[in-house]
Order: structure tokens, then C-alpha cells, then sequence
């Protein structure tokens, strides 16, 4: 009972990350580190963005579509223990229910050109050959919490998860390395470096099943039109170069992540955002408010990078590790109850056991 109680206190964290990350880094979104500067000075708390920003509408605290797709997620697993393909994508189309053809080219372009296939028929194993952007990384978290302490076993369970979307060798490998992050983080005796190594782990052999995956997908004939998607530089090898620059860098937290940002990129691509995630998890040592204040001031695709690194970093420290006021806040402002996916996921890890 101890030990499943300090895994819902870590998979409790874990969602807490993802949510509060989302939430922080929504204002922030779309707008440069000097943008940032500018308007915010820098961001501490929840924040309603700028009047001129496409989410002005959203008050402060509101969570966007990388938290609503995440808990999306974690419902279908909680349900469905041997999903498959056809389940995610029936769990994404169900979470697009209520979205227009011309809300849909408002968010991301892997999971618009994705959704509006799926919506018309086509088979979820094809829809996904374009998506090399990091929709598949930040609603994954899920699925690292169902393994927990087991990075080696998420790998089947994401490739599933990124098919119907992002069917490419680094969304894969993106998605890959934050549900093994995620899995070691909830891990007992994991520790700042094992984190990191797993995510290393989950991004190469994340890159090497989908590409098989794809060969089977495509019967070896790449579709012509989407063969740009599928050309990538290696994420591991990006991943090194972020965790190096978090080493090396000189200067306060803030100076070295602005370096860091400006020479990964914080742009929707996988290749800018998970190099990003792991560089600031390494500064931030693993601390959610802290790495999720470095990568919300960074501005670009701030909600997802947020969200993700945060997501990790709540399943190293658990729930007590974030400030109560912005939980309740959070909760408040999205009427929704984090407490009760981490039940579900935590019971479904049980059961995996």
C-alpha cells in the first residue's frame, strides 16, 4: 500500500506538471524571448495573454489543447488496457468533437492535416506519415505512467499512441524519450542522471521502431509528398548537444536559458522541443515550478515545452513539489479533477504489475 500510494502521489505530480505547464506557458505562446521581456518582464504565476494574442480570449490558468489531449490520453488507457491504434485515434476524434475545420488550423500542423484525414474516413495507420512536430511528446505522458520504472516496456504502447498522428522517426523518438523519462522518473530510486539516460534510451530506440513501423505502414514506398516530413537529424544527437550547452553555459539560470533557446530553437518542430525539455530539465534539476518558469519564458511553443518538462519533472518529485495555490487554481479555472486520472493511472500501472 506504501508503495502504491507514493506512485499516485508521483503520477498525481506528473499530471500536475503537464497541466500547470500548459497553463503557464499559454500566454506565452507564439511570442519571442525579447516579446516575453517586454510584456511580462518574466512570468511567476498564471497570467491571461496579451490582448493581440490569438488566446486573449482564455482567462488566466486555462489550460490549452496539450492538456485536454493528454487527459484524453489517459482516459483511453484507464479503459482500454490493450488499445490499439483504432483507439487512439477514435480517443483524438472524440477530443475534436466540438472543434471546427477552421479551429483545427489554429492548432498544430501534424494533428490538423491528421484529424481532418480521420474525420474523413482514412485508415489511422496512414494518417500520421506528415507529423514531425511534438503533439505526439506532449500528450505521452500518459503512457509512461502506466509503466512506472520501466522505460524499456513503453515503446510498444507509444508507437500505437503516435501512429494516427505523427508516424515519423523523430516524433517517435520525441515521444519515446518523454514516456521513458516520465517511467524512470516514477521509479523509486531514480535520480536526475537515470532520468536523463532513459530519455536518451527512449529517443533512439523510439527513432528505430518507427521506422520500421513506417516501412510496414507505407510498404516500403514512402508517399512522395510527405518524404520531407520523414528527413530528420538525430534527436539523440540534438538531445546531447541541449544537455551540454545546460552544463557548460555560464550565467544565471535565466542567462543560460536563454542561450540554450536560442541555439535549440522553441519552435513546434520534435527536433527543437525535446532537445529544449531535457536541456532545462538538467538546469532546473529536476525541480517542476523552476524548469517550468525557465521554459515559460522562453516564449515560442512555451505551453508544450512546458507542459512537457514539467510533466517529467512532477513524476521525479511528486505532487507536494508544487505550490498548493496554483494546483487549486488550476483546478478551479479548468473544472477539473487531476486527482481522479491519477487514480485511474496509478490503479492501471497496479494492474500492469
Amino acid at each position: 500500500m506504501k508503495e502504491k500510494n507514493l506512485l499516485y502521489e508521483k503520477i498525481y505530480g506528473c499530471l500536475m506538471g503537464v497541466g500547470i505547464g500548459d497553463a503557464m506557458g499559454m500566454p506565452t505562446e507564439f511570442l519571442s524571448l525579447t516579446q516575453v521581456r517586454e510584456h511580462f518582464g518574466e512570468v511567476r504565476a498564471f497570467e491571461p495573454a496579451p490582448p493581440w494574442h490569438p488566446l486573449a480570449h482564455l482567462p488566466a490558468g486555462n489550460m490549452t489543447d496539450d492538456t485536454e489531449q493528454t487527459l484524453s490520453i489517459a482516459k483511453m488507457v484507464i479503459e482500454k488496457p490493450d488499445f490499439g491504434v483504432h483507439d487512439v485515434a477514435d480517443a483524438i476524434l472524440q477530443w475534436a468533437e466540438e472543434i471546427t475545420a477552421d479551429d483545427l488550423d489554429k492548432m498544430g500542423p501534424s494533428t490538423n492535416y491528421a484529424l481532418k484525414r480521420l474525420r474523413a474516413g482514412h485508415d489511422p495507420h496512414g494518417t500520421g506519415l506528415r507529423g514531425n512536430t511534438n503533439g505526439a511528446a506532449m500528450r505521452i505522458a500518459p503512457i509512461g505512467c502506466i509503466h512506472p520504472g520501466r522505460p524499456q516496456d513503453v515503446i510498444k504502447d507509444v508507437l500505437k499512441t503516435c501512429i494516427p498522428t505523427h508516424l515519423t522517426d523523430v516524433a517517435v523518438a520525441g515521444a519515446s524519450a518523454v514516456a521513458a523519462g516520465v517511467s524512470e522518473a516514477l521509479g523509486a530510486d531514480a535520480d536526475l542522471d537515470s532520468i536523463i539516460e532513459a530519455m536518451l534510451w527512449g529517443a533512439k530506440e523510439g527513432e528505430e521502431q518507427a521506422r520500421e513501423a513506417i516501412r510496414i505502414s507505407t510498404k516500403g514506398r514512402i508517399p512522395w509528398e510527405v518524404i520531407s516530413s520523414q528527413v530528420n537529424p538525430s534527436l539523440v544527437e540534438r538531445m546531447k548537444w541541449a544537455i551540454e550547452l545546460a552544463e557548460k553555459t555560464e550565467g544565471t539560470l535565466a542567462q543560460r536559458r536563454d542561450v540554450l533557446a536560442r541555439s535549440i530553437g522553441t519552435g513546434v518542430l520534435m527536433i527543437e522541443t525535446i532537445p529544449l525539455a531535457v536541456g532545462i530539465f538538467k538546469m532546473a534539476k529536476g525541480d517542476p515550478y523552476t524548469a517550468i518558469m525557465l521554459a515559460t519564458n522562453a516564449g515560442g511553443d512555451a505551453d508544450s515545452i512546458s507542459s512537457i518538462v514539467g510533466g517529467i519533472c512532477g513524476a521525479f518529485k511528486g505532487a507536494s513539489s508544487f505550490p498548493e495555490d496554483l494546483v487549486c487554481q488550476f483546478e478551479q479555472v479548468n473544472d477539473v479533477s487531476l486527482r481522479d486520472f491519477a487514480r485511474g493511472l496509478t490503479d492501471r500501472a497496479a494492474k500492469k504489475e
